[in-house]
């Protein structure tokens, strides 16, 4: 239920049990990336392979612009396996 503009209601507020709250402002929404395309991305990483290295891969693997930016929202450090990057992104 919403409660103008930007706010969604909540119950527990003294307007019929509910409350109003900013929705999804400063709330952390994770990257929803198709794994497919993620895994296709990937190929050919040497690992462990550090952020910039997989970037750089997944550009010359033709990677699309969703699977670009997940990659750019990574932590900067080492990552083990394509499963650590994907679990990086799904964070």
């Amino acid at each position: 239920m919403r409660a103008g503009r930007g706010a969604v209601l909540h119950r527990g507020d003294s307007r019929g049990g509910r409350h109003a709250r900013p929705a999804g402002r400063g709330m952390y929404r994770p990257m929803k990336v198709n794994p497919i395309e993620m895994q296709k991305s990937l190929g050919g990483v040497n690992y462990p392979a550090s952020k910039k290295q997989i970037i750089e891969k997944a550009e010359s693997n033709g990677a699309g612009p969703e699977v670009k930016e997940a990659l750019k929202s990574l932590p900067e450090k080492e990552y083990d396996s394509p499963a650590s990057v994907n679990k990086a992104v799904g964070r």
